[in-house]
């Protein structure tokens, strides 16, 4: 046996076993029942890409900022984010029925329901200016 400094023997072995309860963690679902087609927890089995361009109605302005919101037609599972300074956005989300929002200060509210499909859709809005 290697030459260690008192204690470090004990480290090193503490170590080893918190490691393995971590790796062994990560393939199990411990404390989950199992997973049902359906479920929350089921993963999905396609993704699509939801994309475009946010703009001002009047005047064509890319509108930066501009909150872009997509859930299932359950409401349950989405996700939000906001565009960049070009107005631009892009949002893999499972496919299927989806409700689009976009929301900017300043400016009405939109929103609709796609079909997203594997092949993804392009979904340009146009924001009409509070009045």
């Amino acid at each position: 046996m290697a030459c260690y400094a008192p204690g470090m023997f004990r480290r090193i072995a503490l170590i080893v076993i918190i490691a393995g309860a971590f790796s062994s963690a990560m393939y199990t679902s411990f404390g989950c029942s199992p997973i049902t087609p359906g479920s929350p927890t089921e993963p999905p089995a396609v993704f699509g890409v939801l994309r475009g361009t946010v703009t001002d109605a009047q005047n064509n302005a890319p509108i930066p900022g501009t909150n872009v919101s997509a859930f299932n037609a359950a409401g349950n599972s989405g996700v939000s984010l906001f565009t960049d300074n070009a107005g631009r956005y892009e949002i893999f989300i499972p496919v299927g029925s989806t409700r689009v929002t976009a929301s900017r200060n300043g400016y009405q509210p939109f929103a609709t329901t796609i079909n997203l499909g594997d092949a993804g859709v392009t979904l340009d809005i146009k924001l009409q200016p509070s009045q």
